[in-house]
């Protein structure tokens, strides 16, 4: 059900952008344009440092084309994973890569670069742009549905990992537990919508969130990707052809100095986020080995 529910959602999600595209044949006049305003995203906003610029950009460019990594949560559950996950992986990303720059490509050539400066939702441009006043209600239901995608994977994907972490013995034994009847995870599951809810309690802002969120999954990717490196040493799975790329070294190192970008962005424009995520991190880090030694020590 999870699944079929997720299908329809992702096409909602691009159907909106395919309706966006569309906007290059709309026939109602663009609204005016607000005044710059000197904030972030006004005119004077554009005039930051070009390396700080691009920190901002990196951060919203992974949170656009982030979620690949949640594909490989259900690698006990697809058939042939070795290679239905990667070329899952391939085929999204190359789709994702199309519909945003393309879209781009409309925002410049129907708003125009000059006004895209101090534009405020140019999403809702396009909408009206393409069907008048009626465009942006239009807009908040399709968005509001693209977000429930969103948290219908993140409700699928994270879970699961509480259950393997549950199955190696490093959480209770419960959030392994399954329904009988629909076969839910389902202390996982209300495990992980409790960190979402206390989340959004402590989070004021959707920009605060962002970065909260990036930045975790920064430290989190880029100390997942150095792990090859221990298991290439330690010669880890080499009997079933693992842990092995083309281009070893220097695509691992590529991944992580991107993503110690996008971290060390949001520490700079966002020091609180930066900091609760690092306790996070290190809080969560120090009771992993906790847990995995009071498990060896009942044993």
């Amino acid at each position: 059900m999870s699944s079929r529910v997720l299908n329809i959602l992702t096409c909602v999600k691009i159907l909106l952008i395919l309706l966006l595209l569309l906007a290059v044949f709309g026939k109602h006049p663009l609204p005016d344009s607000p005044p710059a305003t000197g904030t972030a995203t006004g005119a004077a906003g554009l005039q930051l440092p070009f390396w700080k610029a691009l920190g901002f950009a990196l951060v919203a460019a992974s949170f656009s084309y982030g979620g690949y990594q949640q594909t490989i949560n259900f690698g006990g559950e697809v058939r042939s994973p070795g290679r239905t996950i990667p070329r899952g992986i391939a085929f999204g990303i190359a789709i994702i890569i199309t519909l945003y720059l393309s879209i781009n490509v409309v925002y410049t050539q129907v708003i125009g670069f000059e006004r895209l400066k101090t534009a405020n939702s140019i999403a809702a441009i396009l909408m009206e742009h393409l069907f008048g006043p009626t465009g942006d209600a239009i807009l908040r239901v399709l968005m509001f549905l693209s977000v429930m995608a969103y948290v219908n994977v993140a409700l699928m994907s994270n879970p699961r990992v509480m259950s393997a972490m549950s199955t190696e013995g490093i959480l209770p034994s419960a959030f392994q537990q399954r329904s009988p009847k629909r076969d839910v995870i389902v202390w996982s599951l209300t495990g992980f919508a409790a960190v979402i809810i206390i989340t959004l309690i402590f989070s004021s802002t959707v920009e605060k969130i962002i970065n909260y969120s990036i930045f975790l999954d920064s430290i989190g990717f880029a100390t997942s990707a150095s792990t090859i490196f221990i298991m290439r040493r330690r010669k880890t799975g080499e009997d079933r052809d693992i842990y092995r790329m083309k281009l070893f070294p220097v695509m691992p190192l590529v991944f992580i100095l991107a993503y110690v970008c996008v971290a060390t962005s949001i520490a700079i424009n966002d020091p609180m986020s930066a900091l609760y995520g690092v306790l996070i991190f290190v809080g969560c880090f120090i009771l992993y080995f906790v847990l995995r030694k009071a498990r060896r020590a009942v044993n």
